[in-house]
C-alpha cells in the first residue's frame, strides 16, 4: 500500500501545479473596453467610455506616473514615423494603407471641406491644438522598453462598416489580442474606450485596419487620441501570487508524506 503513495503525491503536485499555472495565465491579462455610440464630438462625463478608462488606470502603479500622449505636440498633417511619450516609443506604418492614398496623419479639424462633422475628435481635456491621431491603414507602436499597461480613445469607429484588430507582442511572443467588428454599421462620432494589462509586459501594439465598405469613396478612418502606457501596482503581501501558491501546495503534500510513513 505504502508504494502508491509516491504516485498519489505526484499527482497532487501535478495538480497543484496545474492550478498555479491556470491562475497565473488567467491574471497575466485584462481588459478594459467602454464605448459611447453617440458621443457626437465629446467625452462624456458619467460615459462607459470614461467609466472603463477610470477602472484601467485604478490598476497602474501610482508610484510610476502612467505615459499620457494626447498629440498636442504635432502639427496638423504631419506623418508617420512619430516618437511617442516623450521618447519612450515611435509610431509607424505597419503595412501598405488601406485603401490607398489613405494612410495615417495627425488631425485637428471638426469640421470636412463640406462643412460636416468629420466623426472622429479630440479627447484631451484643455488640448491646445486639439489634435489626434487618424489613419484607415494598420500601424504598429513599438516601446524602446517593455511596459505591463496600454490603453487608448478611438473615435468614428465602425461608420463605415470597418473593423479594428489590436494585437500586443513581447518581441515576437503574441501576448494578446482584441477585435473590434465593424460588421454592423456605426454611427458616426462613436466614442471607444479600450484598454489592457500584461503582466508578463510587451514592446509593441499592432493595430490592424481591415475596410468591409464597398466603394472607393466608401472607407472607415479611425481616430486615436490619448494613449497611455504604464505599469501595472505591485501584489500586496495579503494576497499569494500564483507561484506561492505552488510552494504551499508542495509544502503539504510534504507534510502529507511525511505523515503517512510515521509508523
Amino acid at each position: 500500500m505504502n508504494n502508491s503513495i509516491p504516485s498519489r503525491i505526484a499527482s497532487t503536485i501535478g495538480a497543484v501545479l496545474l492550478v498555479a499555472l491556470g491562475l497565473s495565465a488567467h491574471a497575466a491579462t485584462s481588459t478594459y473596453v467602454g464605448s459611447d455610440a453617440d458621443a457626437n464630438g465629446t467625452v462624456p462625463d458619467t460615459g462607459a467610455s470614461v467609466t472603463a478608462r477610470n477602472d484601467f488606470l485604478s490598476a497602474l502603479d501610482p508610484a510610476q506616473t502612467p505615459w499620457e500622449e494626447g498629440f498636442e505636440s504635432f502639427n496638423k498633417d504631419d506623418l508617420a514615423p512619430l516618437t511617442l511619450f516623450g521618447g519612450r516609443a515611435s509610431l509607424g506604418f505597419s503595412s501598405p494603407a488601406s485603401p490607398a492614398d489613405s494612410s495615417g496623419r495627425i488631425e485637428n479639424a471638426l469640421t470636412g471641406d463640406d462643412g460636416s462633422f468629420p466623426g472622429r475628435f479630440n479627447t484631451t481635456p484643455n488640448g491646445k491644438t486639439k489634435a489626434w491621431w487618424q489613419s484607415s491603414g494598420s500601424f504598429t507602436i513599438t516601446f524602446k522598453e517593455a511596459v505591463e499597461a496600454f490603453a487608448f480613445f478611438a473615435t468614428d469607429l465602425g461608420d463605415f462598416d470597418g473593423s479594428l484588430l489590436v494585437e500586443w507582442f513581447l518581441n515576437e511572443q503574441s501576448q494578446g489580442e482584441q477585435q473590434f467588428d465593424g460588421s454592423a454599421t456605426g454611427p458616426n462620432g462613436s466614442l471607444l474606450f479600450f484598454g489592457f494589462t500584461n503582466a508578463d509586459g510587451f514592446n509593441r501594439v499592432e493595430f490592424t485596419i481591415t475596410q468591409n465598405a464597398n466603394g472607393a469613396d466608401e472607407f472607415d478612418i479611425i481616430g486615436f487620441d490619448d494613449l497611455i502606457a504604464g505599469y501595472l501596482k505591485q501584489p500586496t503581501n495579503g494576497v499569494p501570487e500564483p507561484a506561492s501558491l505552488a510552494l504551499l501546495g508542495l509544502g503539504l503534500c510534504g507534510v502529507a508524506a511525511f505523515r503517512r510513513r510515521r509508523p
